[in-house]
């Protein structure tokens, strides 16, 4: 799995119920719109924020979605590139920290 990191200058915040991912003036040149996460989206934000490990992460997953662990690992995967597209997170080079 490759490694991520939040982009400087977004910021997750709970409004009316909602999660949202909001980029900053800073952060606004890479990611141009606000995103909206689903409660397991909120969680794996708060993993890669926090830096946590991810096995922590696939046993919430296999507590909320009675998926397997490759269909689990899949779907983190997908997410996580696609928050990447989008500028929300950064990939990190193989072998950085």
């Amino acid at each position: 799995m490759a490694k991520y990191k939040t982009r400087p200058g977004v910021i997750k915040e709970k409004i009316c119920g909602s999660y949202l991912l909001i980029p900053d003036r800073k952060a606004s040149e890479y990611c141009r719109h606000v995103r909206q996460l689903g409660l397991l989206g909120s969680v794996t934000w708060n993993f890669v924020n926090e830096n946590r490990p991810f096995d922590d992460l696939y046993k919430v997953y296999r507590i909320l979605t009675k998926e397997t662990d490759d269909q689990i690992k899949n779907r983190i995967d997908h997410f996580l590139e696609q928050l990447a597209q989008e500028g929300f997170l950064i990939k990190m080079e193989e072998g950085s920290k």
